[in-house]
């Protein structure tokens, strides 16, 4: 008999745990339990202009309320109490304009009426970690400013950097890693309302050393995670209701997350609720902004001697229309390992979820036991299961050693999905039958080995060609793009080395002057060694030193007068850079030659020619060379050649005399 009575009252225990949820969830009014709701919500709030001198006067005043209703179903109707304003909408605010008020030491109201019928977003495929976005896609997507480091928002914290890349080390799925970052959150992160007597939200690096803060907090921790690992993330500002006993009224404004995942859109994640790739009906989005500390109302006005004064928001919501109720689609099925253990013996708790939908989603399990079975295990986790698959998950157990040796004792127990979905099943414990340690039943769990990728990119840009005369650098980026920290990378850039860790999609970059003493082309060892893996590569770097014409010219003079002039010059390239782009000008006393040359590889032999019948007795030809090096460096040459030109006749010597007389004058 005692033994069905202690049986009994096991039973009784475990069943007030489950009913205890359920009157949780009731306590929402099932809200909660729809796909969609809409809503009418009235934002009502106002001002005060106070007269600071008996000169004041005021010209106008302008209140900015920021509606941002991108990426959902929301519709903004504007109304005001003003009679002197009636809102406009621009395309992310509701901007309302008041003109000469009086009196001015009045409070003025105004409001604005959002219709909002929330909507989601579905996982249906896998998206692989890490992410790699293009600059197109961020670029199309306006992505830039939801990778940023904001005050609050601070993720080029190490702290940070560390915890995002040790939570999301193995995974290989994005939606499983933001999942794993915001359920840590939600698990390590005690929510404090203390934190609101701060004047502003605290920082997500002083919240991860703390431990503890309020929604915006959290999220902005999670958030932090996120973009430390290159995932564009925002916040969300709006309203979301609620039962507890820590807030006077239902509704109340909250923060949560959105996240970007490519070809799919942003997906809401809320640690504070334990929502993640989700958001219940009763989140109702405001405001989207990089940080959370953006004002929701911006104020203008133009005055003499008045000072403006803000007044609380407050939020009147009404349900319109209710959409369907949420069909649960889960199912959990449990056993133990064995039905009958001895006291003291350690068991397996096993459960199998299935999840009947055709989009992933992250499961919160429960284990809900008697007090005399103690969870070696982890009792709240969170896993993710595919569209249409199912996942196992197993909780050690021991019971209690100490129990009364006469007696049989059934154990029941559940194991809830989200709270509202459960399995459960029950085993027994009496002496004299089998005992397992605790090793035995380790052994039976089944694990996954985790994939570990340690990827690196290493690549190093310099200058291809640089002057003997001058130093230049050679910049090496290394890429973590796997999913495992990498420890105690080594890099070499010729015989300087530095040693460094690398965590999840992180980039180091060194810098490394160089010069050189020697021309040609001389060639720099670079290596990359981490993880048993080794990467060389050699770069090639030409020097150059000035680039140098050597000019020797064929002079014909003496020449007869009326003989065509033939001006032989030779060019050969003296230095290693090579001459390139050049232009050569012969400049007579009547005329102008030009030839030019794309470059000089060796020697190059042009020919000039001109008639001597413009000439004189005596002429100075200016030859004038100019060219660049690959550098694109400026070279210049300049040379007087001397013309003698014979006179074969009188008439030549008179012809020759006039030229001298005519060149004269034109100078």
């Amino acid at each position: 008999m005692k033994n069905f009575l202690s049986s009994i009252i096991v039973i009784i225990l475990i069943l007030s745990l489950p009913l205890t949820l359920a009157e949780n969830q009731l306590s929402l009014e099932d809200l909660a339990n729809y796909e969609s709701l809409t809503f009418d919500i009235t934002i009502s709030t106002g001002f005060e202009l106070e007269e600071t001198s008996t000169s004041s006067n005021l010209d106008s005043a302008v209140a900015k309320l920021q509606l941002k209703a991108q990426d959902s179903n929301n519709y903004i109707d504007i109304l005001s109490e003003s009679t002197s304003s009636e809102g406009e909408l621009f395309e992310n605010r509701t901007e309302f304009t008041f003109t000469y008020l009086e009196p001015l030491n009045k409070e003025t109201k105004y409001f604005a009426t959002v219709k909002v019928d929330s909507s989601k977003h579905i996982i249906s495929n896998q998206k692989t970690f890490p992410i790699q976005l293009t600059e197109t896609e961020i670029e199309e997507n306006n992505l830039a400013e939801y990778l940023e480091v904001t005050n609050t928002i601070d993720w080029n914290n190490d702290e940070i950097k560390l915890q995002a890349s040790t939570l999301a080390q193995g995974q290989t799925d994005l939606f499983e890693s933001l999942v794993t970052m915001a359920s840590w959150v939600e698990q390590n992160i005690e929510y404090n309302l203390s934190t609101l007597n701060a004047d502003s939200s605290q920082k997500a690096s002083y919240v991860l050393e703390n431990r503890e803060g309020v929604c915006d907090e959290m999220t902005s921790l999670f958030i932090s995670f996120a973009r430390s690992l290159g995932i564009p993330a925002r916040f969300v500002s709006g309203l979301t209701y609620t039962r507890s006993d820590l807030f006077n009224e239902p509704w109340q404004s909250h923060g949560w997350a959105e996240v970007y995942l490519p070809e799919i859109g942003w997906v809401s994640f809320d640690p504070t609720f334990g929502q993640y790739g989700f958001v219940d009906a009763t989140h109702i989005p405001l405001q989207y902004s990089n940080d959370p500390t953006e004002v929701s109302i911006y104020y203008e006005w133009t005055a003499n001697n008045i000072l403006l004064n803000s007044k609380d928001i407050d939020f009147d919501v009404q349900i319109s229309d209710y959409g369907s109720e949420i069909t649960s689609l889960l199912e959990v099925e449990t056993e133990p390992f064995t039905s009958m253990v001895d006291f003291g013996s350690y068991n397996l708790l096993s459960a199998t979820i299935k999840n009947q939908q055709n989009s992933y989603r992250a499961v919160e399990l429960i284990l809900v036991k008697p007090e005399e079975i103690s969870s070696i295990s982890q009792e709240d986790v969170v896993v993710v299961i595919g569209p249409e698959q199912e996942q196992t998950q197993e909780w050690i157990v021991q019971i209690e050693e100490n129990l009364e040796p006469e007696f049989i004792y059934t154990f029941p127990y559940y194991i809830f999905a989200n709270n509202n979905v459960n399995g459960t099943n029950t085993f027994n414990s009496a002496t004299f039958n089998p005992s397992y340690s605790y090793e035995e039943v380790l052994s039976l769990i089944s694990t996954s080995e985790v994939s570990l990728n340690s990827e690196i990119s290493f690549r190093c840009s310099y200058e291809n060609t640089i002057s003997i005369e001058d130093s230049s650098q050679i910049e090496c980026n290394i890429e973590n793009q796997g999913n495992k920290i990498i420890e105690d990378a080594r890099v070499c850039i010729a015989e300087i080395c530095e040693n460094f860790d690398l965590l999840l999609t992180e980039t180091k970059t060194i810098l490394q002057g160089i010069s050189f003493e020697e021309t040609g082309f001389q060639n720099i060892q670079t290596s990359l060694i981490y993880d048993d893996i080794e990467q060389n590569d050699i770069l090639s770097i030409q020097v150059l030193d000035d680039a140098n014409i050597a000019i020797s010219i064929n002079n014909p003079s003496p020449i007869k007068f009326k003989d065509i002039v033939s001006l032989q010059v030779n060019l050969e390239r003296t230095s290693v850079a090579k001459p390139q782009n050049i232009s050569i000008e012969v400049t007579t006393p009547t005329e102008i030659l030009n030839m030019d040359l794309s470059s000089l590889e060796d020697k190059e032999t042009i020919y000039l020619e001109f008639d001597s019948s413009k000439l004189t007795f005596e002429n100075d030809v200016m030859l004038i060379i100019n060219w660049q090096d690959e550098l694109e460096e400026n070279y210049s040459l300049t040379q007087i050649i001397k013309i003698t030109v014979e006179a074969e006749s009188i008439l030549d010597n008179l012809l020759l005399f006039a030229n001298k007389i005519l060149h004269f004058l034109t100078v």
